[in-house]
């Protein structure tokens, strides 16, 4: 989990896939752009979330390995979009 004080909430990467907790109201709220992404087969997490400078949510999952969800424009990508030989790469370095 990870703790965003400019949201005031915390990120959980669960195998249900990514939760935002917000503190004002103690809600869970499921991200609805991930939902494709959540659903393939053998769709799990790892450990590892983080927030960039630009506040984006950087989390492990398998089989896409790294996902980026920005919650301003509740946009996803990935940061190895064409090479998943790289992509795969990386996520067994970082042990993911």
């Amino acid at each position: 989990m990870c703790y965003d004080a400019v949201r005031n909430c915390i990120w959980i990467n669960g195998n249900e896939g990514l939760l935002q907790f917000t503190l004002s109201d103690k809600q869970f709220h499921h991200i609805n752009a991930l939902s494709k992404y959540e659903h393939v087969k053998d769709y799990g997490c790892f450990v590892g979330i983080m927030l960039d400078k630009q506040g984006r949510v950087w989390f492990a999952t398998t089989p896409r390995r790294i996902i980026i969800y920005d919650p301003d424009d509740e946009s996803v990508s990935f940061p190895f979009p064409v090479d998943s030989v790289l992509t795969a790469d990386v996520g067994v370095r970082a042990n993911i």
